[in-house]
């Protein structure tokens, strides 16, 4: 995905779904993340078109989905830094051996 040219609250609610992915995230937990302590009175709609400027953004390749009243970036766990980390610490604390 062109991340790089993201700024603002598109790069905000980006980071907010890749966290979450592939797990979808509320409005109201969106609205939190993203205004912080100032959400707008609006916030459905405020959402609503914060993820359309992301999809327009990041074009064909932005898989955001609309789950009810919440919100899904579809990419696998792995392809998030943090999820990945995560996943390898995980699998690294089974290991009999700590060398390994």
């Amino acid at each position: 995905m062109p991340v790089a040219r993201l700024t603002g609250r598109p790069r905000t609610l980006l980071a907010v779904l890749a966290l979450a992915a592939p797990e979808p995230v509320t409005v109201d937990a969106i609205g939190r993340r993203v205004w912080g302590t100032d959400p707008p009175e609006n916030l459905r709609p405020s959402v609503q078109s914060l993820v359309f400027r992301l999809r327009r953004l990041l074009g064909p390749e932005a898989d955001i989905e609309l789950i009810g009243s919440s919100y899904a970036l579809r990419i696998a766990s792995g392809q998030v830094d943090a999820s990945r980390f995560g996943q390898l610490v995980e699998a690294a604390s089974r290991l009999d051996d700590p060398g390994e």
